[in-house]
Order: structure tokens, then sequence, then C-alpha cells
């Protein structure tokens, strides 16, 4: 098996987690998805302040991958096989939230960028975003 440096891991659907995949252990078009920034993109929720004047927050925990290249293949290979052909789809994904040592397995819907809406040089994206949203931990 390829080296890979982090453990970023997903599968299609939910409940999956007997199904999970590292991420850089994919390959497509003999290119390999490369480690992941899964830190910077953490969200905890919309933030509000409470009575007491201490900032809270509401809703689900939101957590980005930006992939540094993604391939035309490569996002193809997201949209056709990871989103069963769709745009936004349920996935099971190992990742961090807010801790930098800590993965759990999560259900979650991923979304990811409409062709119009990244910009494609060379047949290639950078700075591609996978947005996890409706994270609920296993």
């Amino acid at each position: 098996m390829a080296e890979t440096f982090q453990n970023d891991q997903i599968a299609v659907g939910w409940n999956n987690a007997g199904n999970l995949a590292n991420i850089e252990g994919i390959t497509v078009s003999s290119h390999r998805f490369e480690a992941l920034d899964d830190l910077s993109g953490y969200e905890q929720g919309a933030p509000y302040v409470d009575g007491d004047g201490i900032t809270k927050y509401n809703g689900f925990v939101k957590v980005l991958w930006i992939s540094g290249h993604v391939t035309l293949a490569q996002y193809w290979y997201i949209h056709d096989t990871i989103l069963a052909g769709a745009f936004s789809a349920k996935v099971t994904v190992k990742t961090r939230t807010a801790s930098l040592a800590t993965y759990a397995n999560y259900n979650a819907i991923l979304t990811i960028p409409l062709p119009a809406e990244v910009e494609w040089v060379s047949g290639a994206i950078t700075d591609f975003v996978w947005t996890f949203s409706r994270l609920t931990a296993l």
C-alpha cells in the first residue's frame, strides 16, 4: 500500500465505517489524491451570544477538506463514485475536527462545487474544497 501522511478517510453513504478508504490511497487515472488541509476549515456551528454574554454555537459542525490540486479525472471520480452522480450526497468520513491528533468517524453530507464555480487550470483545480456538513458522530 502507498504511504499516506494523514488519516482522512471516506466511504459512500451513511453508517459505512467498514468501507472507509484513506483519500491519499485512492488512485484515479494514475494520480493519487494529495494530502489534505483538514484543520483550517473547522466550524463549530452558527455563533450566537447568549444572555450571559458568552458566545455559543447552534447547529451542526462543518469541516472543510482543502486539496491543493485535484485533476479533472479526480473531480469526476468524486462526483460519479463518491457522490453517485451528484454534487452533494451522504458519506461516512473519518476526519479531525478541532483537535490536531484526534480522528473520528462521522456521517456527513459532502458537497463539492459545481464545475462552473471552480477555476480550471490545465485540466486541474487548485485549492479544491470538500465541504462536509451535518456531521454526526458514529
